[in-house]
């Protein structure tokens, strides 16, 4: 487990650095970068590493994501485990990226049927 004096979300939590809370949860705008405007990350506010943890925080997380999702209209939800799966914050966080038409997001696996050659119809 990782130290919590440490760990980059608990330290924003400690200092209030949130857009917006509740009394599970954290709701941040990504610092670094965002994969389209209105990116969002829900975050608990007890430390928990990873998304196969704790069952119970991570339905609390995800109960929360989708009430903070309601007025998003076309998103998608994304948890990274793993750094092969691209998991930098050993915190566990969801990702809410509000997605429109023509956004540009690649999406990280190409449509099945179209790779194997067949007419997707």
């Amino acid at each position: 487990m990782a130290d919590t004096t440490t760990c980059s979300f608990c330290v924003s939590i400690e200092c209030e650095e949130y857009f917006d809370r509740d009394e599970h949860t954290a709701l941040f705008v990504p610092r670094t970068s965002s994969a389209v405007p209105g990116h969002l990350l829900v975050v608990p506010l007890m430390h928990v590493e990873r998304f196969d943890t704790d069952p119970h925080w991570t339905g609390v997380t995800m109960q929360h994501a989708a009430r903070w999702a309601r007025d998003l209209g076309s998103y998608n939800v994304i948890v990274n485990v793993g750094e092969d799966a691209g998991m930098t914050a050993h915190h566990l966080h969801v990702h809410l990226l509000p997605r429109v038409a023509g956004d540009q997001v690649p999406m990280p696996w190409p449509d099945r049927r179209r790779a194997a050659g067949l007419d997707p119809k």
